[in-house]
């Protein structure tokens, strides 16, 4: 149709004279409007793309962001447990250690078994400094 307008037309031949003009004119104008629909076609499924990766970025941190939160709250709460396993150890070691200290100050000897001095205190022999 628009080969057929006269205006159109007689600029092409006025730019080129011949006889094939209107025809290599008419292939550049099919040439021109079958790159803008290519154009067209690559910008719409671009933009499509586009979103569809905003889309799983999107996804993708908050997925990261929860497992992150759980991770959190898993170590936390095995942090929680072992604190609370080490204080039970470490009251059963007191509870252990109370009645061997009070053993080991009731056997302490009262004389040198080196020199025969009298050991007030400690373990160590004031005279001989040996200990006992």
């Amino acid at each position: 149709m628009l080969l057929r307008v006269s205006p159109i037309i007689d600029l092409v031949t006025t730019l080129m004279p011949g006889a094939q003009t209107t025809q290599i004119f008419g292939l550049i104008l099919q040439f021109f409007g079958e790159g803008l629909i290519c154009f067209g076609i690559i910008g719409a499924i671009s933009s499509k793309v586009i979103a569809n990766i905003e889309y799983n970025r999107q996804i993708l941190v908050a997925t990261h962001v929860r497992s992150a939160q759980e991770q959190t709250v898993l170590v936390t709460g095995f942090k929680k447990g072992i604190d609370e396993q080490i204080a039970q150890l470490n009251t059963k070691l007191n509870q252990l250690q109370a009645p061997r200290s009070t053993v080991m100050l009731s056997q302490s000897p009262s004389k040198c078994r080196f020199c025969g001095a009298k050991i007030e205190s400690g373990h160590f022999c004031p005279l001989c400094c040996k200990a006992n």
